[in-house]
């Protein structure tokens, strides 16, 4: 059985990899950093190397390792959602070096009228294109990376949700969403949709069989959003979580991917009267219907 749920809150779009990776920095550094204030303030005797810095000092030490994890995390994010995305290359699974050698030995084994046309020191696009028409034997590193991109989801819904929620009363909304069978491989290419949402919001859930195609039981995965007008149900303290929560995780506003042109407005009509979509809004966070089926790991 397939699952939907439909969530209707304030909601914060940004981009699904600077997310996860910053995220998971957080996560990970959470203890040194607690360990180093906590010394800072407390630390006696002799071995205490930290102790009574300025705030100032301390907050830029901790930026400072922070920064260092964010970076290394937030490149190998950027390259599994290439891969999910299906906008990967030849030249994200394989060095140049590796490339050339390979061109070479196509080249060598091919006949001329096959292989005329190519230079011997060809640039990237040329070495690219090429390999790609031979058909390289990309499947193992370009599956692995979408492979670690759900587990990288998985991780974060596990391990960093409750601290977000305990820290800053906001939650992670994440959807996979489908882009359309691939170009390359024999599958779909997904994207990953991201919001900072308030926790503790009604969630609405329904089940409904999967449909059988002649290769068997087909999954659909997906998601979307759409932006509504209405009365404010948030408080202004909570409002002002979404804000401590983008600049402690180093995030940026990013318009929804899927959400409608239009705003579904829930203002009253006159018997007989067709609702009119209100103006949209462009600023975030705003009430937001959430609707996503079939994620794992959630």
């Amino acid at each position: 059985m397939h699952t939907m749920n439909a969530t209707f809150t304030w909601a914060q779009p940004v981009d699904a990899a600077p997310l996860i990776a910053h995220t998971r920095a957080y996560v990970d550094t959470l203890p040194a950093l607690n360990a180093l204030r906590a010394c800072n303030r407390f630390g006696k005797g002799p071995h205490c190397q930290i102790r009574k810095l300025p705030v100032e000092l301390v907050q830029a030490i901790a930026n400072y390792h922070v920064l260092k994890v964010r970076k290394k995390e937030l490149k190998k994010c950027k390259r599994f959602l290439r891969c999910s995305e299906d906008n990967c290359t030849l030249l994200d699974h394989f060095s140049r070096k590796e490339l050339l050698v390979m061109y070479h030995e196509f080249r060598h084994e091919c006949s001329d009228d096959c292989c005329g046309d190519f230079p011997d020191v060809p640039s990237n696009a040329e070495l690219v294109g090429y390999l790609e028409e031979c058909e390289i034997d990309e499947d193992n590193e370009h599956f692995d990376n979408r492979n670690a991109w759900v587990d990288r989801i998985r991780d974060c819904l596990k391990r960093a949700r409750p601290l977000l929620q305990k820290h800053f009363g906001i939650d992670i909304w994440l959807s996979f969403v489908c882009l359309g069978e691939s170009e390359r491989f024999v599958c779909q290419a997904d994207t990953t949709e991201a919001y900072l949402t308030l926790p503790d919001r009604v969630i609405c859930t329904g089940e409904w069989p999967r449909f059988r195609s002649e290769e068997g039981y087909e999954s659909s995965q997906n998601g979307c959003s759409m932006a509504v007008a209405m009365d404010s149900l948030a408080a202004p303290t909570e409002l002002q979580n979404f804000k401590r929560t983008m600049r402690a995780l180093g995030l940026e506003n990013l318009p929804p991917m899927t959400a409608s042109r239009k705003v579904l407005s829930l203002a009253s009509t006159k018997k007989g009267q067709i609702p009119v979509d209100a103006v949209p809004a462009v600023s975030f966070p705003r009430p937001m219907l959430l609707v996503r089926n079939n994620i794992e790991g959630e």
